[in-house]
Protein backbone atom coordinates (compact mmCIF):
# COMPACT_ATOMS: atom_id res chain seq x y z
CA UNK A 1 0.00 0.00 0.00
CA UNK A 2 1.45 3.46 -0.90
CA UNK A 3 1.94 5.96 1.74
CA UNK A 4 3.08 9.43 1.82
CA UNK A 5 5.06 11.68 4.29
CA UNK A 6 4.78 15.11 4.34
CA UNK A 7 6.86 17.66 6.19
CA UNK A 8 9.33 20.46 5.73
CA UNK A 9 12.27 20.14 7.95
CA UNK A 10 12.31 16.20 6.45
CA UNK A 11 15.17 17.63 3.98
CA UNK A 12 17.50 18.06 7.24
CA UNK A 13 17.77 14.19 7.80
CA UNK A 14 16.71 12.84 4.33
CA UNK A 15 20.21 11.32 3.83
CA UNK A 16 19.30 9.33 7.01
CA UNK A 17 16.15 7.99 5.92
CA UNK A 18 16.91 7.49 1.95
CA UNK A 19 19.12 4.71 2.40
CA UNK A 20 16.77 2.85 5.08
CA UNK A 21 14.32 2.93 2.97
CA UNK A 22 15.91 1.39 -0.16
CA UNK A 23 17.62 -1.05 1.34
CA UNK A 24 14.37 -2.07 3.23
CA UNK A 25 16.03 -2.55 6.42
CA UNK A 26 14.51 -1.46 9.70
CA UNK A 27 15.77 1.51 11.20
CA UNK A 28 15.74 -0.65 14.98
CA UNK A 29 16.95 -3.89 13.58
CA UNK A 30 18.11 -5.73 10.58
CA UNK A 31 14.19 -6.82 10.06
CA UNK A 32 13.09 -5.60 6.29
CA UNK A 33 10.69 -2.56 6.63
CA UNK A 34 7.77 -2.62 4.61
CA UNK A 35 8.38 -0.36 2.23
CA UNK A 36 11.51 -2.35 1.31
CA UNK A 37 10.30 -5.79 1.66
CA UNK A 38 8.03 -5.22 -1.16
CA UNK A 39 10.51 -4.35 -3.44
CA UNK A 40 9.19 -0.73 -3.73
CA UNK A 41 12.01 2.09 -4.00
CA UNK A 42 11.21 5.32 -2.39
CA UNK A 43 10.25 8.64 -4.29
CA UNK A 44 10.33 12.01 -4.25
CA UNK A 45 7.40 14.67 -4.56
CA UNK A 46 8.75 17.70 -4.32
CA UNK A 47 6.42 20.67 -3.22
CA UNK A 48 7.89 24.12 -4.27
CA UNK A 49 6.78 27.47 -2.97
CA UNK A 50 8.02 30.83 -4.07
CA UNK A 51 10.59 31.99 -1.84
CA UNK A 52 8.93 34.78 -1.24
CA UNK A 53 6.06 33.29 -0.29
CA UNK A 54 8.02 31.16 2.16
CA UNK A 55 9.86 34.13 3.44
CA UNK A 56 6.73 36.51 4.34
CA UNK A 57 4.73 32.85 6.07
CA UNK A 58 7.95 32.65 8.28
CA UNK A 59 8.19 36.61 9.08
CA UNK A 60 4.47 36.58 9.95
CA UNK A 61 4.23 33.11 11.58
CA UNK A 62 7.94 33.11 13.52
CA UNK A 63 8.38 36.92 13.38
CA UNK A 64 11.63 36.33 10.70
CA UNK A 65 13.14 39.13 8.44
CA UNK A 66 12.61 37.98 4.73
CA UNK A 67 16.14 37.75 4.43
CA UNK A 68 16.63 34.97 6.83
CA UNK A 69 13.25 33.50 5.41
CA UNK A 70 14.68 33.45 2.12
CA UNK A 71 18.17 32.13 3.30
CA UNK A 72 16.04 28.97 4.98
CA UNK A 73 14.40 28.74 1.65
CA UNK A 74 17.43 28.63 -0.46
CA UNK A 75 19.10 26.31 2.23
CA UNK A 76 16.43 23.57 2.08
CA UNK A 77 15.99 23.55 -1.19
CA UNK A 78 19.46 22.71 -1.79
CA UNK A 79 19.50 20.19 0.69
CA UNK A 80 16.29 18.65 -0.97
CA UNK A 81 17.76 18.51 -4.70
CA UNK A 82 21.29 17.03 -3.88
CA UNK A 83 19.94 14.68 -1.26
CA UNK A 84 17.26 13.28 -3.43
CA UNK A 85 19.07 12.91 -7.22
CA UNK A 86 19.71 9.33 -7.92
CA UNK A 87 15.53 8.25 -7.00
CA UNK A 88 12.36 8.97 -9.03
CA UNK A 89 11.58 12.67 -8.67
CA UNK A 90 8.91 14.88 -9.25
CA UNK A 91 8.27 18.72 -8.89
CA UNK A 92 4.24 20.27 -7.99
CA UNK A 93 3.83 23.68 -7.13
CA UNK A 94 2.46 23.62 -3.88
CA UNK A 95 -0.98 25.24 -4.98
CA UNK A 96 -1.97 22.67 -7.72
CA UNK A 97 -1.63 20.14 -5.05
CA UNK A 98 -3.96 21.50 -3.18
CA UNK A 99 -6.42 22.14 -5.46
CA UNK A 100 -5.96 18.33 -6.75
CA UNK A 101 -6.34 17.16 -3.14
CA UNK A 102 -9.84 18.54 -2.53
Amino acid sequence: MPWALKDPRLCLTLRFWLPLLSSGKSVSSNRESTLGGRGVAPAVLFTYRHPVEVAKSLQKREGFGIKRGLLLWLAYNEMVLSSTECFCFAIEHMGIILITMI
